[in-house]
């Protein structure tokens, strides 16, 4: 859920918290952070943002096949299958630039 302020625009509407705001890491900083605090080697860090990127976009899928096997009546849900493509375009454009910061470039 980590968003950065220049991430592409359709992911920034996935925006849960301050993490876009002004005085944050980035998601590359905060990992380089962990990995000096505890001595981790970030050579897979696109790996696992992608991994985890389509970990997310799966429970997103399911609470929205819910939703339409009307096993879930909140219509919020609706549109959660529109999250689930904002997320595999975030991890193609992280894939497609090797790297998981500055995916607005």
């Amino acid at each position: 859920y980590w968003v950065d302020p220049d991430d592409p625009q359709q992911l920034q509407t996935l925006t849960f918290g301050l993490t876009a705001l002004p005085g944050n890491l980035s998601r590359l900083q905060l990992a380089e952070y962990y990995a000096e605090l505890r001595g981790c080697n970030l050579s897979n860090l696109l790996f696992y943002y992608v991994y985890a990127l389509f970990k997310i976009a799966v429970i997103v899928q399911q609470i929205y096949s819910r939703y339409k096997a009307g096993y879930s009546k909140d219509e919020r849900f609706a549109m959660m299958i529109v999250v689930v493509n904002v997320l595999g375009n975030a991890a193609t454009r992280a894939l497609e630039l090797g790297r998981i910061d500055r995916l607005g470039d």
